[in-house]
């Protein structure tokens, strides 16, 4: 006996519920990591001070904190460095300049994706500017698909935030540009990214990732939730 259109609809309804429910609960664990990803960062910075320098040492202590802090993490979570970078930018932004996205993506209302479009958007923006910004973007955020949030963000940055083409195709430029560090590794080979910055190989000796990738099986699939920090109720 086939089963009634109004009981198949009724069915299907609860497994998209089930879908929004699981949807929601990644978006809350999302949050959690930008939080914890931002602790480190904090963590990080207050230690700087105690990191020992050689008289022969070609950074800071802050610049070594930073390069182990993208190091430990790019390693922690399987990503290229540049990615752990931007992602300690993006979870900084939310812990301290886009609190009621942070709250949005905490409750589930916006997706990770939403949020750094929103925050992405903000780092062209003055700092004196963003809540405004934020305000009036974020209700957009819970109705509106990514590219269409990124379309009307730039119009809104746009008319808060004139500029002229020019100067942003000249920034746009500079952004994307590659460098070349004349300092030379071990190998002879230069130190070169696409930004000109030091890699987790040219850290000094006793300042290189001590954290390991995790062990293949159930850690390598676990989510930002993982070990107890967000519980995923569907």
């Amino acid at each position: 006996m086939a089963t009634p259109v109004s009981t198949s609809q009724q069915q299907l309804g609860l497994l998209f519920d089930a879908v929004a429910a699981a949807d929601k609960a990644i978006a809350r664990c999302f949050a959690v990591r930008a939080e914890a990803v931002d602790r480190a960062r904090r963590f990080s910075a207050a230690q700087a001070g105690s990191i020992p320098l050689s008289l022969q040492s070609r950074w800071s202590r802050e610049e070594i904190a930073q390069r182990e802090l993208s190091s430990e993490l790019a390693a922690t979570l399987r990503i290229p460095e540049r990615t752990a970078e931007t992602l300690l930018a993006e979870s900084q932004a939310l812990a301290e300049h886009l609190p009621a996205t942070r709250a949005a993506l905490a409750e589930g209302r916006i997706s990770y994706r939403h949020a750094q479009t929103i925050v992405q958007q903000s780092w062209s923006i003055p700092v004196e500017g963003v809540a405004a910004f934020e305000q009036a973007l974020l209700p957009s955020a819970e109705h509106l698909t990514v590219a269409k949030l990124k379309h009307k963000a730039r119009l809104l940055r746009e008319r808060l935030h004139p500029e002229t083409i020019t100067a942003r195709r000249a920034r746009s430029f500079t952004d994307r540009t590659s460098g070349v560090d004349p300092r030379v590794r071990r190998d002879g080979h230069p130190v070169s990214d696409d930004r000109g910055r030091a890699g987790a190989g040219d850290l000094p000796p006793g300042h290189r990732p001590r954290r390991q990738p995790p062990r293949a099986g159930r850690d390598a699939h676990a989510h930002p939730g993982a070990h107890g920090m967000c519980s995923v109720t569907c």
